[in-house]
C-alpha cells in the first residue's frame, strides 16, 4: 500500500483529542505503580503511531519519526531500537532518548512529544 502524504484536518484533531483525553484521565487516576503508568503512557505512543501507520515519512530527527521509532521498540521491548531509515539526533528530538536507552515514559513526558507530533502533523500532512 502506497504511503500517505496528507490526512484530513478531522482525522488529525480526532486523534489529537482521544490522545489528549486519555492523557487527562491518567493524571486524574488514583496513584498507581510507577511500572503500570510507564505501561499505559507507552501504549499512547504505540496508539499515535498507529492512527498514522500509513504517512509518508523523512528521514529527519523529528516528533513524527521520534513517535514511529518509539512506538516500533516498545513493541520489540523496552529500549530504543536503532532504525537507518531515520537520522537519530537525540538533541534535536523532544524526549532526547539515545538509541539502547531504557524507553520509561511518564505521563508529562507523553504529553510533550504528543504535543510536538501534532504540531508537526498539522503543519506537514493535516488538510
Amino acid at each position: 500500500m502506497p504511503g500517505r502524504q496528507n490526512y484530513p484536518q478531522e482525522y488529525v484533531d480526532y486523534c489529537q483529542q482521544q490522545i489528549e483525553s486519555q492523557l487527562s484521565e491518567m493524571r486524574d487516576m488514583p496513584p498507581v505503580p510507577t511500572s503500570f503508568a510507564q505501561r499505559l503512557a507507552a501504549h499512547l505512543i504505540i496508539v499515535m503511531d498507529a492512527c498514522f501507520a500509513q504517512r509518508v515519512r523523512g528521514a529527519d530527527a523529528s516528533p513524527l519519526n521520534e513517535v514511529r521509532v518509539l512506538a516500533h521498540s516498545l513493541m520489540q521491548g523496552t529500549t530504543v531500537v536503532e532504525d537507518s531509515t531515520i537520522e537519530w539526533t537525540p538533541h534535536d528530538l523532544v524526549l532526547g532518548l539515545e538509541i539502547d536507552d531504557d524507553i520509561a515514559l511518564s505521563v508529562s513526558d507523553v504529553d510533550r512529544l504528543q504535543q510536538a507530533f501534532f504540531a508537526e502533523m498539522n503543519d506537514k500532512h493535516a488538510v
